[in-house]
């Protein structure tokens, strides 16, 4: 073998031995790194007693326990809820240490570090471990032994039951609403964004639907008259502006409909981005409007309990059962649901005790909206006689199916909440209930008066009714109370004058109410008139002094003033004021 080929065989081993002693392969170009692509956390992943959260990503890093260091503080940050200030804390290492912020575990694992060893840091103002609302980034370039990996952006939070969720966009869990003059506010579950007044705009026009009157508009990507505001707007921490009214719902598409009214639901739930690609993702809300104007949220679209269909009285040779949704909204027609959890769909089995959860059989649909809030319970020989519990039989005389709880739409992702209905077959046809059929009478052991008051001087009272603390149910129904009337007590007596009433004032002794009895009429002015000598007079009342007239003018009957008994003086009709027709001369 000659040199040469030794020298390129010493070169190789070399290599691999290099390669060995760290544990993973060195990128082709120091200006490539590896990319782990995201990170995620496993169903019920938590922090550990010392803080620590341990993770996946996309890509495998082989590297057992390597110190990951990160090339900039800002590759980690912590926004805690309800503050603003968003701390950098990738590259702190505390009390002197050479910890790492993360570490590679096995795998894909790896180990993001915080409590005692990095995000509890004094150049920080000592801030705390990751609590429910905070938000932990995690995006860029880490070291481990001089190889540079890349992670991709991802958001990590922990919901109140204390697991840790990782997403691709910020995480504004549900919204809480509180209506305003031209829109709502809406405060985010989680600290979801930290610039005041951006614009987010919806990435699909059903991420905001309106339901109206039995239809849906999908209304999230609007802008009205050409403008370009977003359907939502960040104000600060974790407060959003909702816009409804001018800006975005009374839109061209739709014509003429108006801002959220009374018995509308909107629906928020989806990706929205801002113009600098700042991203939010919203979980499914639902917000109610009542009478009052008040806003309530839930996660589903509350469709009530389930009645008779009359169109369908019986099961469909299929199996399929058909309710009629007490609160449904009819678009969505033969819209396919799945159950959100096993639970939501029950089968006890005649002479059993035993509600078997069937609500997920395999990968099928157990709900489907027909139409006309008519929705489907898709049964018997397709889904409920399930290999997996032990050769289930179909639905039928004496059985009882339990509806309740949350079924999603597979195309339009609508959550519908149907509320605990008991399904029976009796005599073929199809009988519903609020009501377990099998359960016992209750005993009424506990009741409470509810309802009862007292009568009043003019309202009639109640005696109460008593209801069973267990079932609800009026156990002794109440009766009216008689209203008790007045209890009048009089007062003095007030004498009637020349223009006021007489009356006997009386007060009720019970309620304070007031009338007037024995009521006299005002008594009249008693007039007297004196002459004034030129065809006028004055008149006084003899009883109160009042002045009556002042140099009115006489009437006169028979020569006498009908009032003040003056004479009608006599006038010469040859004197006239200013002439002397007994001395006029005639010049001829």
């Amino acid at each position: 073998m000659s040199k040469h080929h030794l020298n390129r065989i010493l070169a190789i081993v070399l290599t691999l031995a290099m390669v060995l002693s760290v544990g993973f392969v060195m990128p082709a170009s120091a200006d490539a790194p590896i990319e782990l692509g995201y990170l995620h956390a496993s169903e019920g992943t938590t922090q550990t007693s010392g803080g620590e959260i341990t993770l996946n990503c996309d890509n495998a890093i082989t590297q057992n326990w390597a110190q990951m260091y990160a090339e900039s503080a800002d590759c980690v940050k912590l926004i805690k809820s309800g503050s603003d200030t968003v701390y950098n804390i990738g590259a702190l290492t505390e009390y002197g240490t050479s910890d790492g912020i993360l570490v590679s575990h096995s795998g894909t694992e790896l180990i993001l570090r915080n409590s005692q060893w990095n995000l509890n840091c004094a150049a920080q103002g000592g801030t705390s471990p990751l609590a429910y609302g905070d938000t932990i980034i995690v995006g860029g370039n880490f070291t481990a032994n001089g190889v540079v990996f890349h992670i991709s952006t991802t958001y990590i939070t922990k919901d109140a039951d204390g697991y840790i969720h990782c997403s691709e966009t910020f995480e504004a869990g549900t919204f809480t609403p509180t209506a305003t003059t031209d829109g709502f506010f809406l405060d985010a579950e989680y600290k979801c964004y930290t610039e005041t007044w951006a614009q987010f705009y919806a990435d699909a026009a059903s991420n905001v639907k309106l339901f109206r009157n039995g239809s849906v508009y999908n209304i999230g990507a609007l802008t009205e008259n050409g403008t370009t505001d977003g359907i939502l707007v960040s104000r600060n921490g974790n407060r959003i502006f909702f816009r409804n009214s001018q800006w975005n719902l009374n839109c061209t598409g739709i014509s003429g409909l108006s801002p959220m009214t009374a018995g509308d639901v909107i629906y928020i739930g989806g990706t929205f981005t801002t113009n600098n690609g700042q991203t939010m993702h919203v979980k499914p809300t639902y917000m109610y409007m009542d009478s009052q104007g008040n806003l309530t949220t839930a996660d589903a679209y509350n469709v009530g309990t389930l009645s008779a269909d009359s169109s369908h009285p019986a099961m469909d040779n299929d199996g399929s059962i058909y309710g009629i949704a007490e609160g449904g909204y009819n678009a969505g027609n033969w819209t396919e649901y799945k159950a959100d959890s096993m639970d939501c769909v029950k089968l006890r089995k005649s002479g059993s005790n035993t509600d078997v959860p069937i609500g997920i059989p395999g990968s099928q649909n157990i709900m489907r909206k027909r139409g006309d809030n008519v929705f489907c319970v898709i049964s018997t020989q397709y889904y409920l006689n399930l290999a997996g519990q032990g050769s289930l039989t179909p639905f039928d005389e004496g059985d009882v199916m339990i509806v309740e709880g949350n079924f999603t739409g597979v195309s339009d992702g609508i959550t519908a909440h149907i509320e605990k209905t008991y399904i029976t077959i009796e005599n073929g046809n199809l009988v519903f209930s609020t009501t377990d059929p099998a359960a016992a009478p209750c005993a009424h052991a506990s009741t409470t008066l509810t309802g009862a008051s007292a009568a009043t001087c003019t309202e009639d009272g109640y005696t109460g009714d008593y209801v069973c603390d267990d079932c609800g149910a009026i156990v002794t129904a109440g009766s009216v109370i008689p209203a008790a009337g007045h209890t009048w007590v009089s007062g003095a007596t007030v004498l009637p004058t020349c223009t006021t009433a007489g009356y006997t004032p009386q007060t009720c002794s019970v309620c304070n109410a007031t009338q007037q009895i024995n009521v006299v009429a005002a008594l009249g002015h008693t007039a007297v008139y004196t002459d004034n000598g030129d065809g006028t007079h004055d008149a006084v009342c003899s009883v109160c002094s009042a002045v009556l007239a002042d140099d009115e003018d006489c009437t006169y009957e028979n020569g006498v003033c009908t009032l003040c008994g003056a004479e009608e003086p006599v006038v010469d009709p040859y004197l006239v004021e200013g002439l002397d027709f007994y001395n006029v001369s005639l010049n001829i």
